[in-house]
């Protein structure tokens, strides 16, 4: 068809001129020959932008792996900038303790649980001994978190202030009256200040806060514990009994300092 179209252009294009059948059948050859050419380039061409689409596609993939990989290489450095300024933080607390004391970050709780016991990252190789005070910090006030129970060679549990039966000789900062703070079977949260003396009724303060005495104690005076939120008199008894919020938020803990002797 194409070579029959060929020969009609040409003989309406040389109807007035003499037929010359070697410059036709030339003519009629080059025509072809262009088209093919055309054609092969045509689909060279596509197949080329073909081969050229899988490439870019490879390329775009291999970018977008490695914007992965640098998200992450971001995520791991903001994370190590916060651990460096918490580190640093830690470090600035305790040296405003007033008390030797030993950093120590928690390794072991029961998120499901804040009553439950807390594992810290030191133990006897670190000069940890059973019934050591330990303390937090938070909102650049010290509070009082329990003490240690048991110890191994690089851990040491430590039982919290909300075990109803860990005890705590405590007094009323303003007012001085004393007694015995521990936690609430409830565990709701609060502690609770037993043994009061009655006297202390028209100046107990809601909000008033609540300090160790160091009487007869393991732990140091004057370690924040709470505040108090109710007060629970009743005419027949001799004593008052107070609920305490505690200083330390126990849920947010990271790092608490453990309160060595000062001989060691």
């Amino acid at each position: 068809m194409l070579v029959l179209i060929s020969v009609v252009l040409l003989a309406v294009s040389t109807a007035r001129e003499r037929f010359r059948p070697a410059e036709a059948g030339l003519t009629v050859v080059s025509s072809v020959q262009e088209l093919v050419f055309h054609i092969g380039d045509f689909f060279g061409s596509t197949i080329n932008s073909v081969r050229e689409l899988g490439e870019l596609q490879q390329q775009y993939d291999a970018v977008l792996e490695e914007l992965r990989r640098y998200e992450g290489v971001r995520t791991d450095v903001e994370e190590l900038r916060r651990e460096v300024e918490r580190l640093e933080q830690v470090l600035g607390f305790s040296e405003s303790l007033d008390y030797r004391n030993l950093p120590a970050r928690i390794v072991g709780k029961d998120p499901s649980n804040l009553f439950a016991a807390i594992t810290i990252d030191k133990g006897s190789t670190d000069g940890m001994n059973r019934n050591m005070p330990v303390v937090a910090v938070q909102g650049g006030s010290q509070g009082l978190i329990g003490r240690i129970e048991t110890v191994g060679r690089n851990t040491s549990i430590v039982i919290p202030l909300f075990d109803s039966a860990n005890y705590v000789a405590a007094r009323l900062q303003q007012s001085r009256y004393e007694g015995l703070v521990h936690g609430t079977p409830s565990r709701d949260g609060t502690l609770t200040m037993r043994y009061v003396s009655s006297q202390a009724r028209g100046s107990v303060r809601y909000g008033a806060t609540v300090v160790t005495s160091g009487m007869n104690s393991i732990y140091p005076a004057g370690i924040r514990i709470g505040t108090v939120i109710s007060v629970q008199a009743k005419p027949y008894e001799t004593s008052l009994q107070l609920t305490i919020d505690p200083i330390v938020d126990f849920s947010t803990l990271e790092y608490v300092f453990v309160i060595t002797p000062e001989s060691e």
